[in-house]
């Protein structure tokens, strides 16, 4: 907002009227023409400002882009584009975006008559979330700076943040999921997924039920003793991530976390065709899945940016619509601030292992990169 006094004294200008009517009242009293003659000359002189300021802010039309996505920690141009609609001629016009803290500020030189100017002051947001930009105000004070005038260009918007987004191995992170998906609480030997391809991983000697089909008949012929292949399932690279915003933690144990989380998801949809699931346990429960491809990635960053700690509630509401969207050959990963009461319950209720993750065990997880503050995202 401009305020109520769109034209007013600056904090020098306002100095100048306190020392200016000081010296005219000793002037006056004491009969020191001097005296009085300069504190004519002081108030002479924020008059002229002020009849100044009104042509300077006058006639201006803003055009404003907001740049997507914006990362928390990476520096963005907010550019806007500055127009002229009169002949006038404008100098030293500054141009302030009121909503961010602290404030951004742009300085016009010079604008004469309708030319344009496009502007990109730079702005850094620190925290993810939802953020107010604007209004965007010209201000006027030339030529003393005693006298200002503002002028409100563009309203108030908000603006959503994306948490920050660091790097992780996708390679590494899916072999540690790969070794966790066999080690689910089942009493019968989990069948192989169709969708899954095998890896050979090494030889044993033939035991009794052995398929005549997996006999290395080189090696058994050079040993000579029947030689099996061993297999290793390698699951496909569909990905379930469950975010537990009811964890007890710190506040920064919390945002490692989601930061965390939203590298994962970022890192999977840089590829497109696999699936893709985010539950998050929150004060309002959420699951959504679909085809990996920035259009996802997108939404899944967005439910990031504004989730916040919450009371452990709604549980079993939670569970089932997860386990409608998880499927079998999928690998989950279980992410939290701290100690996380899902981590006994997935594993039996999916039938699949879990793969669980707090803050403190990511400064130790191989293939994993935390953000640098003011770096650009990924």
């Amino acid at each position: 907002m401009t305020g109520r006094w769109p034209i007013r004294p600056t904090h020098p200008g306002w100095l100048v009227l306190q020392v200016a009517g000081l010296l005219l009242l000793i002037g006056l009293f004491k009969g020191i023409n001097l005296l009085t003659l300069l504190a004519c000359l002081l108030f002479a002189a924020i008059l002229f400002n002020l009849a100044s300021v009104l042509p300077h802010t006058s006639g201006l039309v803003l055009f404003r882009r907001l740049p997507r996505p914006l990362v928390a920690g990476a520096a963005v141009a907010l550019e806007a584009r500055l127009t002229g609609t009169t002949r006038a001629k404008r100098l030293g016009v500054l141009v302030l975006d009121e909503g961010p803290t602290p404030a951004v500020v742009a300085l016009v030189p010079r604008l004469v008559g309708t030319e344009s100017v496009t502007i990109r002051p730079a702005w850094t947001p620190r925290r993810r979330g939802r953020h107010r930009l604007g209004p965007v105000v010209a201000v006027g004070r030339y030529p003393f700076g005693l006298v200002e005038r503002r002028r409100e260009l563009a309203p108030a918007e908000e603006v959503l943040v994306w948490p920050a987004l660091g790097e992780v191995e996708r390679g590494k992170l899916t072999r540690q999921l790969a070794r966790r998906r066999h080690r689910q609480p089942s009493r019968t030997r989990p069948r192989p997924e169709r969708t899954a391809q095998q890896e050979i991983y090494g030889l044993r000697p033939f035991r009794t039920g052995d398929s005549t089909r997996l006999i290395h008949w080189r090696t058994s012929a050079r040993r000579g003793e029947l030689m099996v292949r061993e297999y290793e399932d390698i699951p496909p690279e569909n990905m379930t991530v469950v975010f537990d915003a009811t964890a007890a933690c710190s506040r920064a144990a919390f945002e490692q976390a989601v930061t965390f989380a939203a590298t994962v998801c970022w890192e999977w949809c840089r590829h497109r065709g696999v699936r893709l699931v985010l539950a998050v346990l929150g004060a309002e429960p959420a699951v959504l899945a679909g085809t990996t491809g920035p259009e996802l990635g997108a939404d899944l960053l967005d439910l990031l940016a504004v989730v916040e700690p919450a009371e452990p509630t709604r549980t079993p509401e939670f569970l089932a619509a997860l386990g409608r969207e998880v499927g079998r050959g999928d690998g989950v990963l279980l992410v939290s601030g701290g100690e996380s009461h899902l981590e006994p319950v997935l594993p039996r209720h999916l039938g699949l292992g879990v793969l669980a993750l707090t803050a403190g065990d990511l400064d130790r997880l191989e293939g994993y990169t935390p953000p640098s503050l003011g770096g650009p995202p990924p």
